[in-house]
């Protein structure tokens, strides 16, 4: 599995990779030893599969920017801040984050 993380990687910073012709694609891959399962999903853009294939979840992290002055959401009820919220109402922005 790390090959294919390493070439995933390798295949960001490399424009030649990343945009070149499919044939090339597929001769990098077939030249680091990835599966030729995991090779199909590459060249087919199937990101979704390949986290799959890979067990890799999704993640995200939203920021929204808050109101110094505003305390509460609306219509929102007054809660005790927990730690994070505390921290994200002190640096300005409210976060949210999912893992899935």
């Amino acid at each position: 599995m790390s090959n294919v993380i390493d070439f995933l990687e390798r295949m960001g910073r490399d424009a030649g990779l990343r945009y070149g012709a499919r044939a090339e694609l597929g001769l990098a891959l077939g030249n680091e030893g990835i599966q030729p399962a995991l090779q199909e999903l590459i060249l087919a853009g199937d990101s979704v599969k390949l986290a799959d294939v890979l067990g890799q979840g999704v993640m995200c992290c939203l920021l929204f920017p808050v109101k110094e002055d505003e305390e509460t959401e609306e219509g929102g009820e007054d809660e005790a801040p927990s730690r994070d919220d505390d921290v994200a109402s002190r640096s300005g922005c409210l976060v949210s984050s999912c893992v899935g």
